[in-house]
């Protein structure tokens, strides 16, 4: 009887009973914190990639705004560089690539100077050349907008006794439709929306931490970029020379470049112009 007993109550025999429910604890505990972790990897794999897509988006025209700030009567300032430099070059070769075709070389031009503004590191300035600044201003803003959506949405949930997934995403989505910082729809993450999280609070707290890491991510991808690996979601040079050029036209005469930067100003009845005579 006294063997019995102790086959039954003993530590050993307790342990073995509780083991099966231990290990489903266990089990389901893991489970549970796996799929914390796989909503957070759903939710910064399509931030990270939504914030690269807008900064991406917006670094042409941070460029091309960074080219005609130096310009400031447009096409004739450009003009004036170009002579300029062509003054000083003695080279035969440039001055008869500029008379035959002073668009196509202006536009050479711009894409030089742009390269060299852009990512040329200038003399005792520690934050990189100037797109990775244009790149960290963007980054930095739209996190910080992303972690206020991140607070405002979690006490939205909180006031209305709210803890599933789906309800603070639809609540992180329409507080970051306050902003045009980053565009962002309910398709970009309904890959999290319908994740069985284990606590809601336990996700926010994950995310708040990572928050960092996640801007980091961002912030590599645009350090890396050079003048010779760069790839515009839409090239600014166009954009530039329309902006600073205008009027392809030259004069007939002595063939000088149209000076009007408005490309549609016959149809406002304001004709062809340069500055050594009419066209």
């Amino acid at each position: 009887m006294h063997d019995s007993y102790n086959r039954t109550n003993s530590p050993k025999a307790q342990m073995g009973e509780y083991k099966g429910t231990a290990w489903a604890l266990f089990k389901n505990t893991v489970e549970d914190a796996t799929e914390d972790v796989i909503a957070f990897g759903f939710f910064r794999d399509a931030i990270v990639k939504a914030v690269v897509d807008q900064v991406s988006e917006c670094l042409p025209i941070d460029a091309q705004e960074s080219i005609q700030i130096l310009f400031a009567n447009r096409k004739y300032s450009l003009i004036k560089d170009i002579l300029t430099h062509l003054a000083t070059a003695e080279d035969f070769q440039k001055y008869k690539a500029f008379i035959s075709d002073p668009y196509t070389y202006a536009k050479k031009w711009i894409l030089k100077l742009l390269k060299r503004e852009l990512f040329e590191e200038k003399a005792g300035i520690r934050s990189g050349c100037l797109y990775n600044q244009l790149a960290h201003s963007r980054v930095t803003k739209i996190f910080s907008h992303i972690s206020k959506c991140i607070s405002d949405a979690t006490k939205d949930c909180q006031i209305r006794s709210l803890s599933c997934m789906s309800k603070w995403i639809d609540l992180f989505i329409f507080h970051n439709c306050k902003s045009s910082d980053l565009p962002l729809s309910n398709d970009a993450l309904v890959h999290v929306r319908d994740r069985k999280i284990s606590n809601l609070d336990t996700f926010v707290v994950i995310l708040n931490e990572q928050l960092s890491v996640m801007e980091n991510m961002v912030l590599n991808i645009f350090s890396n970029v050079k003048s010779d690996n760069v790839q515009w979601k839409k090239n600014p040079i166009s954009e530039i020379m329309e902006s600073l050029w205008g009027c392809t036209a030259n004069c007939m005469f002595c063939h000088e470049p149209c000076m009007n930067s408005d490309k549609n100003h016959l149809e406002d009845k304001f004709p062809h112009k340069c500055i050594a005579q009419k066209v």
